[in-house]
């Protein structure tokens, strides 16, 4: 019996001590809610904030004294006019957007003991600088100062293993930060830089392994960067938009390269690739890197090669990456096998007049031809088993006029040749449509474009629900693999896709492959 009392005055002691937590109390407008026996959060204002503000030490809620600890979850969130903030001496923790939208908050004092802060805390405050370098954090969430235009310092605390997604995100005035002193350091997450237009010098810690996706997106007054000895990984977008980059060399433990790493760095001349590195993700490496004039890999690599500044896959049967500034006086030249492009791989670069794809190409991959210049023609080589021609593959191809497709093509992707406006003629050599998207090609080439197709079939592609958008089609010579010289071919001159004369008589067979204009009529040597 006397044991059963012990256990009920527990049980109503621990009931009542529970019914306290949760209870708040107001003091200048600022609202303490009970968290424990002894401790209190800050949860929030019961009018808006002005000027500066003092948070409490102590506060007694019902009837008992406790520590304020914490500042909970948007406690202070989006309160414009607050300017300056004081905490209380033994603060450890700030929660999720707690400061968040406070954008008038200059200065916070007492922050020191503080070993928790959840995302986005401080994010779109007016802080100028902080200093958390004698922090003990041992917990730090994403994007605490995402946005935080004004900021042009930040000392980040030395324990950091990782720094978080998007942590300084926006914040297009910092100009310092002590990330070389953080020494255990392995991680830079996810756009953790991103948007740093300001910063022009960025030295990693030699502990850092991985660079995660845009982790320096955006740092477009960033000139040079040292990249750890330790990293093995630089995720997609790592370095995108970084406009002031001239040159890179990647260090040798380097396995792997994300999409478009370096997409938009239009200063970058120069880049040297490590004698490590196993896996480029879908290629486009150098997307919009427009004054590239050679990638170089060490001949130790195992997986890919390089060739007078060209990046090839190992065994030389692949162009990964041409240079586009290269193309300018080396047009790229495609290897002999059935896969001679990896998807992006002439991305910018200027081609010749005419384009002979292998005999022995099955697919034209994914934007291997995109934004190209120079090349007024494209065709296949005689015995072709061109299959597909993928998505956006020679989309926005400015001065190409002439598409000669072999009776082997069965797929053309969405977009494949979309923004190419100058297309004039489309050759389709096969009797049965191949499967087109019907962004496949602009508005303006279906209207203006000449479809030309085998005699006798011409009903299959005007009765087709996208090849039917091409308002002239003319089943014609031109989809021959070469249009024999008439008797009175001799009395022709011959002119190339430019309008100039190569020679005056029509005879073909002295003529090197390409196309040509000959009696007005454009014919197709192979």
């Amino acid at each position: 019996m006397y044991i059963n009392k012990i256990c009920i005055i527990l049980f109503v002691s621990f009931a009542l001590e529970l019914n306290v937590w949760g209870q708040s109390i107001t003091k200048s407008a600022i609202i303490y809610t009970a968290t424990g026996e002894n401790t209190a959060s800050v949860t929030g204002a019961t009018n808006r904030l002005v000027g500066a503000k003092t948070i409490q030490d102590q506060v007694v809620i019902s009837g008992k004294s406790r520590k304020v600890t914490a500042i909970s979850y948007q406690a202070f969130a989006n309160h414009v006019f607050l300017r300056k903030l004081t905490m209380p001496a033994q603060l450890d923790s700030i929660g999720i957007e707690a400061f968040s939208g406070c954008s008038a908050l200059q200065e916070i004092e007492g922050l020191e003991n503080v070993i928790h802060i959840g995302s986005y805390a401080f994010a779109g405050t007016a802080l100028t600088g902080i200093d958390m370098s004698h922090w003990m954090v041992k917990g730090m969430g994403s994007g605490i100062f995402s946005g935080c235009t004004l900021l042009t310092q930040a000392q980040l605390p030395t324990t950091l293993t990782t720094l978080p997604a998007r942590t300084f995100s926006r914040c297009h005035a910092l100009q310092h930060t002590n990330l070389a002193e953080l020494s255990a350091l392995k991680t830079i997450e996810q756009g953790a830089f991103a948007g740093c237009r300001s910063l022009a010098q960025l030295k990693l810690p030699e502990s850092v392994t991985t660079l995660e996706e845009m982790a320096c997106d955006g740092m477009s007054s960033l000139p040079e960067i040292e990249l750890p000895k330790a990293l093995v990984s630089i995720g997609d977008y790592a370095f995108r938009g970084c406009s002031a980059l001239t040159t890179l060399t990647l260090p040798e433990r380097l396995t792997h390269l994300g999409l478009s790493p370096f997409y938009g760095c239009c200063s970058l001349r120069r880049v040297t690739l490590s004698r490590s590195l196993k896996s480029i993700s879908d290629s486009f490496v150098f997307d919009r890197c427009t004054a590239l004039e050679s990638i170089e890999i060490p001949s130790q690599n195992t997986f890919y090669s390089s060739v007078d500044g060209v990046l090839y896959n190992r065994t030389k049967t692949q162009i990964v990456a041409w240079p586009s500034a290269l193309s300018h006086s080396v047009h790229p030249i495609l290897p002999s096998s059935s896969s001679p492009l990896a998807k992006g791989a002439l991305m910018d670069c200027e081609l010749d007049e005419q384009m002979w794809l292998p005999a022995r190409m099955i697919t034209l991959p994914y934007d291997a031809l995109t934004r190209t210049s120079g090349m007024k023609g494209i065709a296949a080589d005689q015995g072709s088993q061109l299959n597909t021609i993928g998505a956006r593959a020679i989309s926005n191809s400015k001065d190409l006029e002439v598409i000669d497709l072999p009776s082997t093509l069965r797929q053309l992707g969405e977009a494949a040749f979309q923004g190419s406006l100058a297309v004039s003629d489309v050759i389709i050599k096969s009797s049965s449509p191949p499967n087109v998207h019907i962004t496949s090609f602009d508005e303006d080439v279906y209207q203006h474009a000449c479809l030309h197709v085998r005699e006798g079939i011409r009903i299959n592609y005007t009765h087709h629900s996208v090849w039917g958008n091409f308002i002239n089609i003319v089943d014609d010579a031109l989809t021959t693999d070469m249009r024999p010289a008439s008797a009175e071919a001799a009395e022709n001159p011959v002119y190339d896709l430019s309008g100039r004369r190569i020679q005056v008589s029509a005879e073909v067979a002295p003529l090197p492959k390409g196309i040509y204009i000959i009696g007005g009529r454009k014919i197709v040597k192979q």
